[in-house]
This record gives C-alpha cells, sequence and structure tokens, in this order.
C-alpha cells in the first residue's frame, strides 16, 4: 500500500491553496487509462482506503470500480452477446467458477484460460445447444466420449443414470467441451468453453472443491 500511497502523497486535492497540485491530481484522478494502471497494483482494501482521505478519490474508486468488476466485459472474451450468456445463466441456474471466476475478482488474465460452466442435469442440451448457437463447436474430450454431442449427452444420460456420478469429482455427472476460433483475442488461439454437468446442483461441486481459491463463483 505504501508505493500506491506515495503516488497520491502529493495530491491534496481538497486544498484548494495549492491550484497546480490540485489541478494536477484532478487531471490523473479524471484519466480513466492512468488511473487504472495505477489502480491495478492495489488490493481492493488498499483501494477503499485511499478513497476514505478525499472526495475525488472517492469518486474515482467508485468509477474505477465499475470499470474493473464488469462482469459483462469480462464475459466478452468469450460471447459477442455476454448479455445473452446471462439471460442463459438465469434461466438454467448455471454458475461460471474456476479460474475465470477468479480472475474476475482477482483483475487479472490468464492466458489460453478456458471459461468453466456448471450446468445443472436438466439443462445439458439447453446450455450446449446455446453455445453452438454462439459460435462455439463440440469435441469430444477423450476417445471414450462420442464424437457426435446428442450421442455424448445420451451416453452420459446412460452411464449416469441421472442418479449416481461416474467422475472422480463428487457431484459431476458429464463433461463436455466446446470450442470457438478466438478473434481479436491476444494468445487465445481457440476460445474454449467447458460444461460440467452438475448431478444435483452446481452448488454442490463448486464448494466441494479442494481449494479454498477455487470457491469463487459468478451467478
Amino acid at each position: 500500500m505504501a508505493d500506491i500511497c506515495s503516488v497520491f502523497s502529493v495530491m491534496d486535492v481538497d486544498n484548494d491553496e495549492d491550484r497546480p497540485s490540485a489541478a494536477l491530481s484532478e487531471q490523473v484522478l479524471g484519466n480513466p487509462d492512468i488511473l487504472d494502471i495505477i489502480l491495478a497494483f492495489a488490493s481492493p482494501a488498499t483501494i477503499i482506503r485511499l478513497s476514505w482521505t478525499c472526495r475525488h478519490l472517492l469518486a474515482s474508486k467508485d468509477a474505477y470500480f465499475r470499470r474493473a468488476y464488469n462482469v459483462n466485459r469480462h464475459l466478452s472474451r468469450f460471447f459477442a452477446d455476454p448479455l445473452a450468456f446471462r439471460a442463459l445463466q438465469a434461466r438454467t441456474s448455471t454458475l461460471v467458477s474456476g479460474s475465470s471466476a477468479l480472475q474476475f475478482l482477482d483483475r487479472s488474465y490468464y492466458a489460453g484460460s478456458d471459461l468453466d460452466t456448471y450446468v445443472p442435469y436438466a439443462h445439458t442440451r439447453d446450455v450446449a445447444h446455446w453455445l453452438q448457437s454462439a459460435g462455439y463447436a463440440y469435441e469430444s474430450a477423450n476417445e471414450v466420449q462420442a464424437a457426435d454431442l446428442e450421442a455424448a449427452v445420451v451416453q452420459m444420460e446412460r452411464e449416469s443414470g441421472g442418479d449416481k456420478s461416474i467422475y472422480n469429482m463428487r457431484g459431476v455427472t458429464g463433461v463436455f467441451n466446446f470450442y470457438k476460433r478466438a478473434n481479436n483475442v491476444v494468445n487465445d488461439a481457440r476460445l474454449k468453453v467447458q460444461i460440467i454437468v452438475a448431478l444435483h446442483c452446481p452448488m454442490e461441486i463448486v464448494l466441494n472443491f479442494h481449494c479454498s481459491t477455487s470457491i469463487y463463483f459468478i451467478r
């Protein structure tokens, strides 16, 4: 926090007696590009503490959080219409978890990372068909899984019987991989969205992760 605070230490923006310094600080705080670079190195707690120092930083904090924690912008890496995907989530109770949710909360970016969606058993086809309509193509995860999507879903239904899991992870009854060629996304030759089918409910899978850093999700 000391390094971040040193950036603002000369900016007594509420002191009208030092107008050159105040003018400079207002230019910095009013420029989203500059402010985003500075605050990217600060934790949320540090940013909140900084916002207590003056009214300009309070307003800057609010504006920065709206930009940094914009879930639609985060999902736009994978979908041309993130609002449509959010509507799909609401309709099917699908969760986004794993590294994508962590990147969103951590304001970070992992090149080549995928999007893990946790889908209720009854909505497997709904989400899979929506992904296909969004330009994604299904690819079998291994030699055992059927190469055709519908055949793979039927295979999952037959093998799980709807009442037990064949996967080591508790609550998981099926995994389906979808790929799409990336457009204007740096370091991503292909985008990957994974459907992880929940035997009972998606939250059961998320809460049973061994690593606490994985217990993040976007609803």
